[in-house]
């Protein structure tokens, strides 16, 4: 008789049954099972609809045999045995599935002319729900540790050696495009971590529910290489006679070479160099003489400079709303932007297309005005026009940072036009 049951039940999979947080949502489905009991033919509807909720892995093994046949043939009343080969496949596969079964319903068990049972189920099964915006609705990337053609790295007279230096590089890249909220970034460095937690979830003293988070990990599209081919800070000190002053100075250059990688087909997507000069006045007066902050600082300046060459390709800073009293929201925040930087802001016009292959290059964009950063948020800033006319101004257009622009000094507030 058809009836409602709440089990626990293991074969290749878990049948775990609770009532789910926020964080899962209940699919109802119908499966169909038989086997040679009544119990077996509902165990196989229920793997079934686990299949059709969360999928099956398969891994086929496949081994091939040749089986020789000797095929009598007669001709001219004679008798020839013919040597013939053929070929079979001889194969095994094993698939598994996994997944949160809520509640089923045995909807009917019949026998069948051939001695087999059938049952058709009702199943509620649940699927695990990433907290906030779900990862597979962005384009998901992963930053690997720059590679390093150096034991170690100086910075006005503080040594860092490669790997730690190579961490911090890739630790400010993830900052800089995890606050873009452009990507899905997957961290690919704290296995251990993750496996400890893992185990913790699967073990006896964790909450049944907690299983379904387990089996959720995601690839990425893009893997995000680097190579630093130079990075070295230089201070040299100088006595003035006269004011019988000693200045320092410094000289520098952080150069790195990063690509987009597309995982699947190992094809490179996009490309590029950030080369950056520290000589001079670049460096922060504050930081002179401070070897490590000033390192930071140049690992976070160069971050800062391939993620904005990585979104101004792929995710160009966009204008989302004009604001009643003017002001201009942005679809960026956090540490992609700074207070007082501005932006030049294009409209856009018809699609250009390749004659050759036929892609999409982009579209026209016309200069029509600059924008300043007057205040960010986490996920938002918001700017204020500086250079251009209101009229000319419209919620969809891009905004991108001049190469070389310089950044105007918050003091004093006058309006100046950047020069490019």
């Amino acid at each position: 008789m058809p009836g409602k049951i709440h089990i626990a039940y293991g074969l290749f999979f878990l049948l775990l049954l609770f009532t789910f947080q926020a964080t899962a949502e209940t699919v109802d489905r119908e499966a169909i099972g038989s086997g040679l009991t009544r119990q077996e033919a509902v165990s196989n509807a229920l793997i079934e609809a686990l299949k059709q909720t969360s999928g099956v892995k398969i891994d086929a093994e496949q081994a091939q045999t040749t089986i020789q046949k000797e095929l009598h043939m007669h001709q001219d009343e004679a008798e020839t045995n013919v040597g013939m080969y053929a070929q079979r496949r001889v194969g095994k596969i094993n698939h598994k599935t996994s997944g949160v079964i809520q509640q089923y319903e045995i909807i009917s068990v019949d026998q069948a002319t051939n001695g087999l049972y059938e049952a058709i189920v009702r199943v509620q099964t649940e699927v695990y729900k990433t907290p906030g915006f779900a990862p597979k609705n962005r384009r998901s990337l992963a930053v690997m540790p720059p590679h390093t053609l150096q034991n170690r790295y100086v910075f006005s007279g503080y040594s860092v050696r490669h790997d730690e230096f190579s961490r911090r590089l890739q630790q400010a890249l993830i900052t800089e495009l995890t606050q873009a909220r452009r990507f899905s970034i997957m961290d690919r460095d704290y296995k251990s971590e993750y496996l400890r937690e893992k185990r913790l979830l699967a073990g006896p003293d964790s909450a049944i529910s907690e299983y379904a988070k387990i089996g959720q990990v995601l690839g990425v599209d893009y893997m995000v290489t680097s190579t630093v081919t130079d990075a070295e800070l230089k201070k040299s000190s100088h006595t003035i006679a006269a004011l019988g002053e000693t200045r320092s100075t410094h000289t520098g250059r952080f150069r790195v070479e990063y690509r987009i990688i597309v995982m699947a087909t190992r094809q490179i997507k996009w490309s590029g160099t950030s080369d950056i000069d520290f000589s001079g006045n670049r460096v922060p007066g504050k930081l002179i003489n401070k070897g490590e902050a000033l390192a930071d600082h140049m690992i976070a300046t160069v971050a800062k400079d391939i993620n904005r060459q990585i979104l101004n390709n792929i995710y160009p800073l966009q204008l989302v709303k004009i604001s009643a009293n003017g002001n201009l929201i942005l679809n960026q925040g956090g540490v992609t932007v700074k207070q007082g930087e501005r932006y030049t802001i294009f409209s856009l016009g018809e699609e250009i297309f390749d004659p050759y292959t036929k892609e999409l290059l982009g579209r026209e964009e016309t200069q029509v005005g600059t924008a300043e950063i007057t205040s960010i948020n986490p996920k938002y800033s918001v700017a204020r026009l500086v250079k251009g006319n209101k009229s000319s101004i419209a919620e969809g257009m891009l905004l991108r940072f001049p190469k070389h622009a310089a950044v105007p000094k918050k003091k004093p507030m006058k309006v100046q036009t950047p020069a490019w």
